[in-house]
C-alpha cells in the first residue's frame, strides 16, 4: 500500500475506533497504530507478553498499561469481515481489471448498501464499512470511487 492510502487507512481506522469499534486487547500478530497531531501516524506490531514493535524504527517497547488508550487497533481483512459478520452483512469482493477491488456490503438490518472501488483491499473494506455503519468521514464521502444507495 503506498504511503497516502496507508495514511487515509490509520486516518478511517482511527476514526472508527474513537466511535467504538474495534476495540479490546490487540493479540499478537495485531497491528495497533499511534496518531501524533503534527507528525501522523506510527504504527506497532503487538508481540507476545505486552511488547510493541515499532514498524518505523524496528525498536521494542512494553505496551504500558496507562498508554492504551492513546493506540488504536489497525483492523486487518479479518477484523473487518468479523465485524461485517456481527452486525449481519453480506459481502461481496470481486478483482476488477486486475488492479482494482469491489466491495459490495448489503446490511439488511439498517437498509443500507455500500458499493465501493479500491486498489487495496484492506481500503475498500474499511471504507464501505465505515459507509454501512454511519461513520465515513466528508472528506472520502465525496471521493470518485465511493458509490452508495440506501
Amino acid at each position: 500500500m503506498d504511503k497516502t492510502s496507508r495514511y487515509e487507512y490509520l486516518s478511517l481506522a482511527h476514526d472508527l475506533a474513537v466511535h467504538g469499534f474495534f476495540q479490546g486487547q490487540p493479540p499478537p500478530g495485531t497491528f495497533v497504530a499511534r496518531r501524533f497531531a503534527d507528525y501522523g501516524f506510527e504504527e506497532f506490531l503487538v508481540l507476545p507478553y505486552t511488547l510493541l514493535v515499532s514498524t518505523l524504527s524496528g525498536e521494542k517497547t512494553e505496551f504500558p498499561r496507562d498508554d492504551r488508550a492513546s493506540v488504536f487497533m489497525v483492523p486487518s481483512v479479518e477484523h473487518i469481515l468479523a465485524e461485517f459478520e456481527s452486525i449481519k452483512c453480506t459481502v461481496a469482493v470481486a478483482r476488477t481489471e486486475t488492479r482494482r477491488w469491489s466491495v459490495q456490503v448489503l446490511a439488511p438490518q439498517s437498509e443500507k448498501e455500500a458499493f465501493v472501488e479500491s486498489r487495496w483491499l484492506e481500503v475498500g473494506m474499511l471504507t464501505a464499512f465505515a459507509e454501512v455503519v454511519g461513520h465515513l468521514p466528508p472528506s472520502l464521502s465525496r471521493g470518485r470511487t465511493l458509490m452508495t444507495s440506501r
